[in-house]
C-alpha cells in the first residue's frame, strides 16, 4: 500500500564513504584545524566524523580524543580541547554552540555535491573540511523503477543544500529536503503519510533511527549501525540497494498470494462442509482433498516467492539469504 519512499542521503544513496578533499582555514593554522576536527570525531559515529579521523591519520595527525565529547544527532559535535569548548558540524550548530561563522569560510566556493564541516573554537569558527561522497552506481536505476511503479520518491537529508541539490538534480527528485534534524525527517515523514498515504523510509546511519522507526516500512541498507537495523522493519544487505524494487515485488506477489489461498479456503470449506453435512463426502475422502488442499496452498505461495526473485531489477537473480530477512519463514 505504499505512495511514497523517502530516503536519506548519506551512505544510502550515496556508498557513505566520503572523502576529505579540503582543509580550510581562518586566523589559525590548518593543521590545528585537523587536529581539533580529529579529536571531536573521536566521540561520533557518523560517516562525516570516520572521515575526518581517517584523513587527520594519513595526515599524520594524531590527538587524544576531546573530553566531555557529546554528540547532538544530525547536527554536530562538542568538546573540550585545550581548556575550551570546541564544537564541529554545520554552520547553524557551531554557530550556536561557539560563534559565527566567518564570510572567508561560509561563502568561499565549494565543489559540486560537497559537504562542508566547520570548526569552531575560542568564540568563532576558525577553520572548514570539505567532504564529497560519491553515488551509488545502482541508485539510478533503482530510483527510476520506483517510480516506475507509481511511487514518489523523496529526498530528507541532514545535509546541507549544497551537497543535496546536486545529487537531487542527478536523480530527478523534485521533492528534497536539506539541513533536516532527526525530528524534522520525523514531522516531514508525517505530513507525507497524512496528504499521500503510507510512506516507506530508507537510511542507515544513527540519526535515522526515529523517521525508520515512525515510518510505515523502515528500510535499512548499507553499512546500516545497529540502532537503524533495530529500528527498521527490511534490512538489505550492504550495496544492495538494488534490491528495494525486488522488495515491493515480492510484498505484492505475497499479498496476492495470500488473498488467493484465503479465497480458495473459505470456498473449498464451505462446499466441502456442505457436502459432508448432506452426506455426500465420505471421510477418507475428505481426508483426501483436505491434503491436496494443504498442498495446494503451499505451491501457490512457493511460486510467489519464485516469480519475485526474478521479476524485479530487470530480471536480476536475488540471493536467497535475502529473504528470511523479511520473516517469509513465518
Amino acid at each position: 500500500r505504499l505512495r511514497v519512499v523517502a530516503f536519506d542521503k548519506t551512505g544510502t544513496l550515496t556508498v557513505g564513504r566520503p572523502a576529505v578533499v579540503a582543509v580550510d582555514a581562518d586566523e589559525a593554522p590548518a593543521a590545528a584545524v585537523l587536529r581539533r576536527a580529529q579529536q571531536l570525531a573521536a566521540g561520533s559515529e557518523h560517516p562525516l566524523a570516520r572521515a575526518i579521523a581517517a584523513h587527520a591519520v594519513q595526515a599524520g595527525t594524531c590527538a587524544p580524543a576531546a573530553r566531555d565529547i557529546r554528540a547532538c544527532r544530525g547536527a554536530g559535535v562538542t568538546g573540550e580541547v585545550d581548556g575550551g569548548c570546541c564544537a564541529m558540524g554545520s554552520a547553524a550548530f557551531v554557530a550556536e554552540r561557539v560563534g559565527p561563522v566567518p564570510p572567508a569560510l561560509s561563502a568561499a566556493p565549494l565543489p559540486k555535491g560537497a559537504t562542508p564541516v566547520y570548526v569552531a573554537w575560542a568564540g568563532r569558527a576558525h577553520g572548514r573540511l570539505v567532504l564529497v561522497d560519491r553515488l551509488r552506481p545502482e541508485a539510478p536505476a533503482m530510483v527510476n523503477d520506483l517510480r516506475a511503479r507509481g511511487l514518489r520518491v523523496m529526498l530528507l537529508s541532514g545535509d546541507g543544500a549544497p551537497a543535496v541539490a546536486p545529487l537531487a538534480s542527478l536523480l530527478a527528485i523534485a521533492d528534497w529536503h536539506a539541513g533536516l534534524t532527526p525530528e524534522a525527517k520525523v514531522g516531514l515523514l508525517q505530513e507525507a503519510t497524512a496528504s499521500l498515504g503510507p510512506v516507506a523510509m530508507v537510511g542507515d546511519g544513527l540519526n535515522d533511527g526515529p523517521v525508520l522507526a515512525a515510518a510505515a516500512v523502515g528500510v535499512a541498507v548499507g553499512e546500516a549501525t545497529d540502532l537503524a537495523k533495530e529500528s527498521a522493519d527490511v534490512v538489505l544487505p550492504d550495496g544492495r540497494l538494488d534490491l528495494l524494487p525486488w522488495v515491493l515485488q515480492l510484498a505484492e506477489d505475497v499479498r496476492r498470494s495470500v488473498r488467493a489461498n484465503l479465497l480458495w479456503a473459505f470456498g473449498y470449506n464451505a462446499i466441502a462442509l456442505t457436502l459432508a453435512t448432506c452426506g455426500v463426502l465420505q471421510p477418507a475422502i475428505a481426508a483426501a482433498l483436505m491434503a491436496g488442499s494443504s498442498l495446494l496452498i503451499v505451491a501457490r505461495s512457493l511460486r510467489a516467492g519464485r516469480a519475485a526473485r526474478t521479476a524485479a531489477s530487470d530480471g536480476a537473480a536475488v540471493p536467497p539469504a535475502a529473504v528470511p530477512r523479511l520473516g517469509l519463514e513465518a
